[in-house]
């Protein structure tokens, strides 16, 4: 868990940058129309960082029976953390696509014209809707890990 908590800092770090640059790449969308200057190249370095996180630990407790030694308030606490983990998971795979179709998006349209203008601003806000998801998700994976295990 302890390698989860540091791992969450820097995803919760990147996510805030990744948000902020998807937004302002979003405003400037109407601007590039006609001219793409660097544009692709930039909405190409929109990467979410996708840290790994582990559950190893909480399968094996799980697999083996050890759990059943735990007190409820402690179970509690680890099953909400690993809760959390997993929801974290699915939604960095449910982010992967957004971000691969702004990405695929962007590379096929080197110069956007006023027909791609909704499209492009449709595939940029998908992926920022699904950034917006981990944000809210790691903010509550952070709380479940502090309670499962204070420093």
């Amino acid at each position: 868990m302890s390698a989860n908590r540091d791992n969450l800092k820097k995803e919760k770090a990147g996510v805030n940058v990744v948000e902020g640059e998807i937004k302002a790449a979003t405003e400037q969308v109407p601007q590039v129309i006609g001219k793409p200057g660097n544009f692709t190249t930039r909405v190409a370095k929109l990467t979410p960082p996708l840290y790994f996180f582990k559950t190893t630990a909480w399968d094996s407790a799980v697999a083996s029976g050890v759990l059943a030694h735990l007190d409820e308030e402690e179970l509690n606490r680890f099953d909400n953390a690993y809760g959390s983990v997993k929801n974290y998971q699915d939604a960095q795979k449910l982010t992967i696509p957004e971000w691969f179709a702004a990405r695929a998006y962007f590379a096929s349209h080197h110069i956007l014209n006023a027909a791609d203008e909704v499209a492009a601003e449709e595939k940029l806000r998908s992926f920022e809707a699904r950034i917006e998801v981990l944000q809210h998700l790691s903010s509550e994976f952070s709380d479940d890990l502090r309670e499962a295990i204070p420093n």
